[in-house]
């Protein structure tokens, strides 16, 4: 999950109650305001919308232009995101909540040696940062390198214990690590704090078809697709699944869930 910089809830009472009493902005500063207000209320197109108008005032405004590619992350425009983290950067290179940021989108694109590039960066300005660390864990994951992953993802969970982002991860490294009956309590706990998390439930799914539990990885990998169809495409190439997608039994009831072919 991308993040906003500090700084801007001091100036809000609360997200909703600053929009409605904001008059039409005409100065930069007010449409960066309406824009952090938008943003804390989850209004990520108005958001954006708010810090176009800021930026126009103020091109290189790097705070802004932090929060206008955190807008567009949220908005799955990762790309584009891209563009302004990196301006802000070379304006601000040692700001953490912008690697931090930067390295979120570099993961969304699956790049992630330069995702974890920003992690460590990060992390050297702001060790204890449960978001930094969990976003690290999951590139490190990512590459295979669960061990280290696992430090941390255990330490950001001592300092934020029921994040579901971050139980599912840690579920993640374990299951890469085999250790099998310590990931499926992670993934439970992220599940039953989120019960529409589909990463969640699809690596559930994916844990319980590696343990021949295959009533139960069906009832899952069903509602992660439900959540994300994109989870089809994913499952028919899964290794996890292999031997339920075989299965002359099980596989039939595998492929009515994920289909062959997306619709289009």
């Amino acid at each position: 999950m991308l993040q906003l910089p500090p700084g801007r809830a001091e100036a809000l009472a609360t997200a909703a109650d600053t929009v409605a009493a904001l008059k039409p902005p005409t100065t930069f500063a007010a449409h960066f305001i309406q824009g952090n207000a938008f943003y804390a209320a989850g209004e990520f197109e108005k958001a954006l919308a708010a810090y176009n108008h800021a930026l126009a005032l103020r091109p290189d405004d790097p705070l802004t232009l932090t929060n206008r590619g955190t807008a567009l992350g949220r908005l799955e425009r990762y790309e584009e995101a891209l563009a302004d983290l990196n301006r802000s950067l070379e304006l601000r290179p040692r700001d953490p909540v912008t690697l931090y940021n930067r390295g979120v989108a570099l993961h969304h694109l699956e790049r992630y040696e330069e995702a974890l590039a920003d992690c460590n960066r990060a992390v050297e300005l702001r060790p204890d940062h449960p978001d930094t660390l969990n976003s690290r864990g999951a590139a490190l994951a990512h590459l295979e390198r669960y061990e280290e992953a696992l430090a941390d993802l255990n330490r950001s969970l001592e300092l934020r214990p029921d994040d579901p982002d971050t139980l599912t991860n840690r579920g993640v490294a374990l299951a890469g690590l085999k250790r099998y009956g310590d990931a499926l309590p992670d993934y439970n706990r992220s599940v039953e704090l989120k019960p529409d998390h589909s990463d969640a439930l699809y690596n559930r799914a994916c844990l319980l078809s590696l343990t021949e539990r295959w009533t139960e990885s069906l009832v899952d990998l069903r509602a992660a697709v439900a959540i994300d169809p994109d989870n089809r495409r994913l499952a028919r190439e899964d290794e996890d699944f292999e031997g339920l997608r075989n299965d002359p039994e099980w596989g039939p009831k595998f492929w009515e869930i994920v289909g062959r072919e997306d619709k289009p």
